[in-house]
């Protein structure tokens, strides 16, 4: 069997790498059109439910080609996990986008902190992204420390996420709609967590098999 070290070495196994880069980038690009919709109001999210299908497709793709390599049980399935803890990235996203649209129009406390939070969620998308670059151009440190800063971020915008308990209180809004809000702040905080889920698996793979 081939381990994970070896196996990244094998130019033949690159391409896996770089469908994992191509993840990360139409995560980059969802988040931004997540930005927007908060910034200005907009309820149409099918570029992000395009990005977020074609996210779904990369992942089958790379279960695929991972059952068809020779490595390790353990490792295939740490690669598999890092699949789907990406691919949850672009899930979260998606949901976000879902509850921003049935929602309606922002009060100005929670557009603010929203976009906070997103502006957030986009750095940790894009230093993801930069890690992934560091990982196929062989650059462990680089990668780690870009994976460590990614947990810095999810911490950012969890302090935000405690902070939206008090909007909810202030805006007071109705029932229904402060139930939808709420679902609306934890979607967002999610994304956090799933890049801050991603950047521990990612080191866990750099530090058991590179």
């Amino acid at each position: 069997m081939t381990s994970i070290s070896e196996w990244f070495g094998e130019r033949r196994e690159e391409n896996v790498l770089e469908m994992f880069k191509s993840e990360f980038d139409l995560g980059v690009k969802s988040i931004e059109e997540l930005v927007n919709m908060v910034k200005k109001g907009g309820r149409k999210f099918d570029r992000i439910k395009m990005f977020e299908k074609e996210a779904d497709d990369v992942r089958r793709d790379i279960m695929a080609q991972l059952a068809k390599g020779e490595l390790a049980s353990q490792d295939k399935e740490d690669l598999m996990r890092l699949a789907k803890e990406t691919d949850s990235i672009n899930d979260w996203i998606y949901t976000a986008s879902k509850n921003l649209s049935a929602i309606g129009k922002l009060r100005d406390s929670e557009k603010k902190l929203l976009e906070e939070m997103c502006e957030n969620d986009k750095d940790a998308i894009v230093k993801l992204d930069e890690c992934m670059d560091k990982m196929i151009s062989r650059d462990k440190e680089g990668a780690m420390e870009l994976a460590h800063k990614v947990e810095r971020v999810e911490e950012a915008v969890d302090d935000q996420y405690y902070n939206s308990k008090k909007v909810l209180l202030k805006e007071n809004r109705p029932g229904a709609e402060a139930i939808l809000m709420y679902a609306l702040f934890q979607s967002v905080e999610n994304i956090a967590d799933a890049c801050e889920n991603t950047s521990d698996q990612i080191r866990l793979i750099l530090v058991k098999f590179w």
